[in-house]
This record gives C-alpha cells, structure tokens and sequence, in this order.
C-alpha cells in the first residue's frame, strides 16, 4: 500500500510539473526526452527535412547488419591471470559527445557503383562522404599479431569459413561471405588488418552537423547534470539526493542517443488468449512496417548507427595508446596496466575542439567540464578479467 501511495504522490508532482494528465505523460525517461527534442527541432526548424534522408529497405537493411554497439573485450594476452597496479580512464559523457560534436550523414543514402577498393578509399578518403560497405573479406589476417582488441566481430558475419577467434573476434579467416560495415569501422579494419575485399554494394551519404536544436538539447542535459556534480560528491546530509538528481540527469543525458538507435522495424507480437499458441508474431512485411515507421520518425535511423561508430573510433584511439599495456575496455573506458599512458595526447585535442564547438559546462564551483575527455578513474590494487563482461578487482 505503502508503494502505491508514494508513487501515486509522485506521479501527481510530475503530472503538476509538466501540465500533463496520465494520457499525455511519458511512460518512460526516454520519452521525455524524445519529447523534449521534438519540441526543440519545432522550434528551430531544420534547413532540410528529416524525411528526405530516412533509408529505404535496402540502405536500412546495410544500416542494421552495420550497427554495433560498444566494443567491450579482454586482451587474450592477461586474461584468466590475477594482475596487480592497473589504472583505469573512462570517456566523460562518450555518446552525447559523438551527437554533439561528429560529424554524421545529413542526405539520404544513394546506391552508388563501386568496383574497387581504391574507388572506395577515393569516397571515404578523398571525398570525405559517409559510407555504407556490404562486402565479402577473403585472406583475412591481423597486420601485428599482438593487436589486443581484434576489431570483426564474429556476430556482424555470414559464412566464416577457416576462421580462428578470440572470445568471439576474428583473428584470421579464408574467407567471410558477407560483411557490412561504415566507412568508420573500414577505417579501423583497414588499420588492423589484411585482406582482399569483394565489394557487393556501396551506399554514399554527406556528411554534417547534426540539427543545432538536436545539439542544444543535449548541452542542456549536460549543463544540467555538470551543475549537480559536485553536489552529488559532498560530504552533507544533501549529498544523496543531489546524487539521485545526478544520476537522473545522467540517464536523460544517455537516452538522447538510445532514441536514435531504436530499430525502425518492429514486429508486433499479439497475445492470443485460448490459443496453444499463446504469442503470435505480427505477420508484416518489413517493408511496409519500415514505411509506416518513417512516416512518423522525426530522427534518422543512420544517426544512432553513426553515433555507435563514432564513439568506437574515440574508444579505439584510447585502446592504441594502451598499447602493450591495454587489459580490457567496455564502451567508453580503458583499463591498462601501471600508469606510463599519456591521456594528454587524446585530451589536448578533444578540450580544443569542445572550445571550439562550446561542449563544456562549469560547475557551481567554477570548474570546466569537458565531453569526450578521458578520464582517469581511481587505481586498481588488483584486476583479472575471464573475458568481456567478466571482472573482478579491489582498489
């Protein structure tokens, strides 16, 4: 009864706040803030329509084979060993960073002829366009054997075939029938690897900033979130609800992206009451349910795919200046042996940028606050890692 009577106060408060009733309000924190930026793009109109540059099947077919999220791995090389003086960076606010300040495709995808890959290094190289690859990989073999986050993931293929692998990354395969990527992951596989490459289609798009109210809209909940900081840190009695504040502002900040990266193509599942068969698939084609998604989508599906990748890049980057002394990373951070890694050399360029492009905020103490620096965490007195996902450790 308890439960129910404090959440009925609750509901009851946000209801007052926002000027809702219980039909309008959001269901969940993602709406809000799905809501918050529709507002946003009303009021700053686009210089180009949104709908203009939503995928058709085909394009958003290469788009879901491409996207992938966080590269989370253990180096195979300190796995199942107890490792002791790690030290550990993460990527302050990663994903709202990549929207804010990226580059992403702002046109429509267009099917283009590509018979080479030195015409495809022309498009992502020379040309600067954002790319869609579907491609076949044969020969494939790392250039340094001692590279500790092999970057193909095993569940992004089709027909692997005389592949060796690492807690499911390719290290070496004959041949990969079918393998789709950006122009970004080309980037970091081409860095790593050898191989020959099939192309089977290409897609090209320009890229852009993304909406300015779209970009605003995350400043927003950055600033907001910056100011609660210290407060959450604080030693009074208030700290734990600054921190509740803190964490809230948090998770607003990080649905921004999970909006963009929800799958334009769902298949309802109807409950069917007296059936032996309870739960029963929509039967729709893709087709049409992708059509009936983007006659209402007020954000590209390519931006969340985009932003996944961009923020690999920025990880990828940390991984290589680890080096030898990388153990294991999870989306937006590192953990690396002894303390002789120079974040500085990442960081100097990223505090530029954000100047540049004003992604800071100041707590209420003066200090700056920077998206997409990395960040060092406390020290680790022990560490040992059986994998992706699997660690222990003690400071």
């Amino acid at each position: 009864v308890r439960d129910v009577r404090s959440l009925v106060k609750c509901i009851k408060i946000i209801l007052e706040r926002d000027g809702d009733t219980l039909q309008t309000m959001p269901f969940t924190s993602t709406g809000y803030v799905r809501r918050d930026c529709k507002q946003s793009l009303k009021v700053k109109p686009l210089c180009w329509e949104i709908r203009d540059m939503k995928p058709g099947i085909e394009v958003y077919k290469m788009l879901r084979m491409a996207f992938r999220g966080g590269n989370t791995h253990a180096s195979r090389f300190y796995a199942n060993k107890i490792l002791e003086d790690l030290n550990s960076a993460d990527i302050s606010s990663s994903y709202p960073y990549e929207i804010v300040n990226g580059l992403f495709p702002v046109t429509k995808f267009t099917i283009v002829k590509c018979d080479s890959q030195d015409h495809l290094e022309e498009l992502i190289y020379t040309k600067k366009k954002a790319v869609l690859i579907r491609c076949k990989l044969r020969n494939v073999t790392l250039k340094d054997d001692l590279v500790p986050v092999p970057y193909i993931s095993t569940s992004k293929c089709v027909g692997i075939i005389g592949g060796a692998y690492d807690n499911g990354r390719v290290l070496s395969a004959d041949s990969i029938e079918l393998f789709s990527m950006t122009d970004i992951d080309y980037q970091i596989i081409k860095k790593q690897y050898n191989f020959d490459i099939e192309i089977l289609t290409v897609a090209t798009a320009r890229y852009g900033k993304l909406p300015v109210a779209l970009r605003e809209c995350v400043l927003d909940y950055f600033k907001q979130k910056t100011t609660l900081k210290d407060k959450a840190t604080d030693q009074e009695h208030t700290a734990e609800f600054y921190k509740l504040l803190y964490n809230k502002f948090k998770k607003l900040l990080n649905a921004q992206y999970g909006m963009m990266a929800q799958d334009p193509v769902k298949i309802m599942i109807k409950f069917m009451e007296g059936k032996e068969d309870l739960f029963e698939p929509e039967d729709a084609e893709p087709e049409v349910l992708l059509n009936d998604y983007n006659k209402h989508a007020f954000l590209a599906y390519q931006w969340g795919v985009y932003v996944c990748a961009r923020a690999r890049m920025h990880l990828q980057q940390g991984i290589d200046l680890c080096g030898p002394y990388f153990v294991y990373c999870d989306t937006d951070s590192c953990k690396y042996i002894g303390d002789s890694v120079d974040w500085d050399k990442i960081n100097d360029a990223v505090r530029k940028e954000a100047k540049r492009n004003g992604t800071f905020a100041s707590d209420e103490n003066g200090n700056i606050h920077y998206m997409g620096l990395f960040e060092k965490e406390d020290h680790i007195k022990r560490f040992k890692t059986m994998g992706a996902k699997k660690y222990a450790y003690e400071h």
